[in-house]
């Protein structure tokens, strides 16, 4: 497949994002967005990002003073700003699914016509009826096969033990954090937003942080937004009762930290407060235990 021309430009995140930065830091920052998106990750060579952006390696030191924080410096030595990975791998799998839906399509079509052909005089009645419930488990087989797919995808263990003897969540056991600490309060996504593309964020924050503290950084979110003060670092746009996804771990920082960071502090600092002082630290076993007994229950 072709590399998708363009990415979607959220001015929301894009206006919380660069809020402390100059217009001439925010079109350098941008610059960078559109080499990275059409060429890949990029050097970690002052040179090479000097070039890009067409000024002088004394502009473009005073510039990446500003900028830098957007972007993350990966095992292979070389720079990605998250939020536009994340759009990335959201396309690829949304082309992907495409192809794949135009594929069974396609197949369906063909088969239907081959059994529409077996109505000829050269089949008996009883044959065409073996060939049109040959069609039907067929197509049925296509359909399971895509629905176990993302089950088996959403249902796999993503770790082993960790080092304080919890178990690693599973898909299944994150999600349903997800929908008792962000799709409050009726556990469904917001409008507009469905649980495949969520899986998709899980998967992409999961590869980059460990289950363990992705369930950390789903609670902190909820306390965030439930407790505004319990972070130095204010998130005015979480708003208690307001529904929220995984995006926010993404596309939305607050000072120079990472939300993802920040969450995750906010979820260390609710658990040991006053009147938490007094017991055991508390496990990441115990903040899915919920979760577990809920997703048992539910069936899902």
């Amino acid at each position: 497949m072709k590399k998708p021309p363009a990415y979607q430009h959220y001015a929301r995140d894009w206006l919380v994002d660069t809020a402390s930065i100059s217009l001439e830091e925010q079109g350098a920052y941008q610059r960078l967005l559109d080499h990275e998106w059409i060429e890949g990750p990029l050097p970690d060579n002052p040179t090479e990002l000097a070039r890009r952006l067409a000024v002088p390696r004394t502009r473009f030191a005073k510039l990446w003073e500003s900028i830098y924080r957007f972007f993350e410096k990966g095992e292979d030595g070389l720079l990605r700003d998250p939020r536009l990975e994340l759009e990335r791998a959201e396309q690829e799998e949304r082309r992907r699914r495409n192809a794949e839906s135009g594929r069974r399509g396609a197949a369906t079509r063909w088969h239907g016509d081959r059994h529409a052909d077996s109505h000829g005089e050269r089949h008996s009645t009883r044959h065409c009826d073996r060939d049109g419930a040959a069609m039907t488990l067929q197509s049925a087989s296509a359909s399971a096969s895509a629905d176990s797919q993302l089950h088996d995808r959403a249902a796999r263990r993503v770790g082993t033990s960790g080092s304080n003897g919890d178990q690693n969540p599973s898909f299944d056991e994150l999600m349903e954090l997800v929908r008792q600490n962000l799709y409050i309060p009726d556990g469904k996504p917001p409008a507009g937003w469905d649980e495949i593309r969520e899986r998709s964020i899980l998967e992409v924050l999961v590869k980059r942080h460990g289950a363990r503290d992705v369930a950390i950084a789903i609670e902190g979110v909820a306390c965030l937004r439930n407790e505004p003060a319990i972070s130095r670092n204010k998130v005015g746009w979480l708003r208690p009762g307001e529904k929220s996804t995984l995006r926010v771990l993404y596309n939305s920082r607050s000072g120079l930290l990472p939300m993802f960071s920040v969450a995750s502090q906010a979820y260390w600092n609710h658990q040991n407060r006053e009147d938490h002082r007094k017991q055991e630290p508390v496990r990441v076993g115990e903040i899915l235990s919920t979760a577990a007994a809920s997703l048992g229950s539910s069936g899902r």
